[in-house]
């Protein structure tokens, strides 16, 4: 297996450098352009640096990092814009301080990422079950910045299937993700033998999650859709504790979106901002969660377990529904899906 890395002629010079080990196996060349032509020019690239095991999405038009909430995409910019960025900061600052590399923003594009965790081995070759999954896709297909696993990029304007797990073990080694609305990170550094652009093909990521990930989830008894969406909820006393009450009032002060969305979801959730979908609505206010909460244990120290999490969001106006109070699998599974 060789690994192309993007060409100095596209104006991307060092990006492999994002890769943090390159298997002893695997061969970096040059000459490569993997750039994704038919991306480069939308706003749907950000930033992004290295903290602890995560990587974290940051604005690409500040030199200096400011994180973001990476489903939200906020000053999302150019490719090119994005990486001379991450080249003024990695020049510009100490290594501890800088931007570590330039993150797609699936939220505003089409695209799926299908993500490979722990499937190159140091020689260089792939799990077998990944092997197979590269060679029939053909579609786009990068080193991850771990140098263990890989990322897959698809294009289907149906998106992830949210009535379906996201994520699961490969048979024999490895795991496989796949997602829609979040950042992933942009190596640069691709397989040789595919192709440098996106297959497209609507409804393959159902087609993929059903083969590699699981079944449908069982609807709650034989309720109707329309049963579940339509149903009315009385207001409750807040249950919140006290350290839950100051994420929300935090979240609500800066974002007039999650304001929208916790006070008045039950019906806000039907706008063009969230594409008249209760579904993208909820993994909305869950990814906005999710963020004040890590937000949170960086600057105050104050820690959020999933189920204080999933708690927080049963409180709000939007899940005044049966769909996330009687299902126990469905908040739960939207929260997991944005951390």
């Amino acid at each position: 297996m060789r690994i192309v890395a993007m060409s100095a002629e596209n104006g991307s010079e060092g990006i492999a450098d994002s890769i943090a080990h390159v298997p002893s196996g695997v061969e970096i060349v040059d000459g490569g352009s993997t750039t994704l032509e038919s991306y480069v020019d939308e706003e749907c690239w950000l930033a992004y640096v290295v903290t602890d095991d995560s990587k974290v999405p940051c604005d690409p038009n500040s030199a200096r990092p400011k994180y973001v909430n990476g489903h939200e995409a906020t000053g999302a910019t150019t490719y090119q814009d994005a990486l001379h960025t991450v080249h003024e900061s990695q020049h510009r600052l100490g290594e501890s301080r800088r931007l570590n590399g330039v993150g797609l923003a699936l939220s505003q594009t089409d695209l799926i990422a299908i993500d490979l965790d722990d499937v190159v081995t140091d020689d260089g070759c792939i799990a077998p079950d990944a092997s197979e999954l590269v060679s029939d896709l053909g579609t786009y297909t990068e080193l991850s910045p771990s140098g263990t696993g890989l990322h897959l990029l698809l294009a289907d304007e149906r998106g992830v299937n949210d009535s379906l797990d996201q994520k699961a073990p490969l048979d024999g080694q490895g795991e496989i993700e796949l997602y829609d609305s979040r950042m992933m990170t942009f190596t640069g550094g691709a397989l040789e033998s595919f192709s440098d652009d996106v297959v497209e093909c609507t409804g393959l990521t159902t087609a993929l999650q059903r083969e590699y990930v699981g079944t449908e989830v069982e609807q709650n008894n034989s309720e109707t859709d329309s049963a579940i969406e339509t149903v009315d909820y009385t207001p409750r006393e807040n249950r919140l504790s006290d350290k839950q009450q100051r994420l929300v009032n935090a979240m609500l002060a800066h974002d007039d979106d999650a304001t929208e969305l916790w006070e008045r979801g039950s019906t806000a959730w039907d706008s063009a901002s969230w594409s008249h979908d209760r579904s993208r609505a909820d993994a909305s206010l869950a990814s906005k969660l999710a963020w004040w909460a890590w937000k949170s244990s960086k600057f105050s120290d104050t820690k959020f377990t999933e189920t204080e999490l999933i708690e927080i969001f049963l409180e709000s106006d939007l899940a005044q529904r049966k769909k996330c109070q009687n299902r126990d699998d469905y908040v739960p599974r939207t929260i997991r899906s944005v951390r």
